[in-house]
């Protein structure tokens, strides 16, 4: 078969869209240090604003960022041109890009609704928000495997031995409806918090602990490419070969299910239905900031802490703990055609994600949040016209955590209008440059600029508000 199904299987199509829509899980960092912004209460509810805001429905704030731990811009472009091309992803080039883990992380936030106002010395916020999450960890060695089905085998298959674990999916989908209050205590303390209910849409959670192929096979050529075996070939074929498989899946969404093959088997997900809320849950955010001097200020926070209930009726799981042998003799050909097939077509990696996994029973089940722990410094010059700082963000996403480290400094030439530079060393690889420019109600804003296609890491922030009362210092 031309295009094997390993590229038609769940788990490689979402590296394949996440490839497309790359987007890490944090907020703009670039822009933490401009003084009086507003975006800066997405990572820390106690940083308040100088003024109150309204923001420009849907567009007034969108964020999204593509980060890889592998692959740069342009291995991006040349995935998606060759999405339906299995030699691609077995040739040289290919092989050699890759990790022996290879990690996507992806997020969206887009602010339907927003604002922020003052209430005497307080200043509250709400906000109606859409937020997705997306993680996926592929391991170098499957693709090993599918080069080794194909011909490129350095081993000979009289003593075979393949082991794949570690691929995981994670989804998360939800709605974010949330309130939030901040207050000085005093001159050098504020303490902030927001409350958020929280909607959910769709998760999903992919996990193969193991997927194991053995075999010990006489009469079969170590450089044969399966997909060309003959019925001759396989005759003569002499031993066993088995395939072992530890995999799970829990999804929960509404107006989609599992379906059952007539074996029993779930074999593909079907939409039955409209989408709508899956589960409900909460959340809260607890910030604070403390002024040791009139011109060092610190900042610390924690995002994100809550959980999604899913309901039964929305709610799947499935599982697979198998193990098949195969049999290679004059006598039953039957077993060495199948195994044959499933080597020559892929069917091997369907495996351990749909076609063998049973449906379990249906089981509410609960999520919890991606948590982040922010933590940072900043440091006033010039009448406060000139800021340096460092500012800490780590997210506790699935399957994969974000840790970034960024190096930041923001000048205000006039109360409207404000610039910003930041180096972000960890995810970036050493090309972590970012600008942040606020001019008035508009702020436009990136950790990480484009330098050729090389560039692993790309974000953008775009936020439009209508101001709300008076200044404030």
């Amino acid at each position: 078969m031309k295009q094997m199904i390993i590229l038609k299987s769940a788990v490689i199509g979402l590296l394949l869209t996440l490839a497309c829509t790359r987007m890490s899980a944090q907020q703009i960092r670039s822009t933490y240090f401009i003084d009086g912004n507003q975006t800066r209460l997405q990572l820390n509810p106690a940083a308040i604003p100088n003024q109150g805001f309204i923001n420009v429905p849907v567009i007034g704030g969108v964020s999204t960022t593509m980060a890889s731990n592998t692959f740069g811009m342009g291995d991006i472009s040349d995935i998606i041109a060759n999405r339906s091309d299995a030699d691609y992803f077995m040739n040289d080039k290919f092989i050699r890009k890759l990790n022996m883990n290879n990690k996507f992380n992806a997020s969206v936030n887009t602010d339907f609704v927003s604002a922020g106002w003052f209430s005497g010395e307080g200043f509250w916020n709400a906000n109606v928000s859409l937020k997705v999450d997306l993680g996926v960890s592929v391991p170098r060695n499957i693709f090993e495997f599918m080069r080794d089905t194909r011909g490129m085998n350095l081993e000979s298959w009289f003593d075979y031995s393949s082991e794949i674990h570690g691929e995981k999916l994670d989804i998360n989908s939800y709605m974010e409806t949330g309130v939030g209050y901040a207050r000085p205590i005093n001159n050098r303390l504020t303490l902030g918090g927001k409350v958020k209910m929280l909607f959910g849409i769709g998760n999903v959670r992919m996990r193969i602990d193991k997927l194991g192929i053995k075999t010990k096979l006489t009469g079969i050529d170590p450089h044969k490419d399966w997909r060309e075996i003959t019925r001759q070939e396989i005759e003569n074929a002499q031993g066993v070969a088995s395939i072992e498989t530890d995999a799970s899946i829990e999804a929960s969404m509404k107006g989609f299910g599992l379906v059952e093959s007539n074996r029993g088997y779930v074999n593909k997900i079907k939409r039955n239905g409209s989408l709508g809320i899956a589960g409900m849950g909460m959340g809260i955010d607890l910030g604070a900031t403390y002024k040791i001097t009139n011109q060092f200020t610190v900042s610390g926070a924690v995002l994100d802490l809550g959980f999604i209930s899913w309901s039964k009726d929305n709610s799947h799981r499935a599982s697979s703990n198998a193990s098949r042998e195969y049999s290679f003799n004059i006598h039953d050909y039957a077993d060495a055609i199948e195994f044959s097939e499933r080597l020559a077509d892929g069917k091997v990696l369907d495996v351990a994600m749909l076609n063998i996994i049973k449906r379990k029973e249906k089981k509410a089940r609960t999520t919890s949040l991606y948590t982040s722990l922010v933590l940072g410094g900043e440091y006033k010059l010039l009448d406060d016209k000139l800021t340096l700082g460092l500012l800490s963000t780590t997210r506790f996403a699935q399957p994969n955590t974000i840790a970034e480290l960024t190096l930041g400094t923001a000048y205000k030439l006039t109360p409207m209008i404000s610039f910003s530079l930041s180096y972000s060393m960890i995810q970036s690889r050493g090309a972590g440059l970012g600008l942040g420019v606020q001019l008035g109600p508009v702020v436009i804003a990136t950790d990480y600029l484009y330098f050729g296609n090389n560039t692993r890491c790309l974000n953008a922030m775009v936020g439009m508000s209508i101001p709300l009362g008076t200044r404030r210092k």
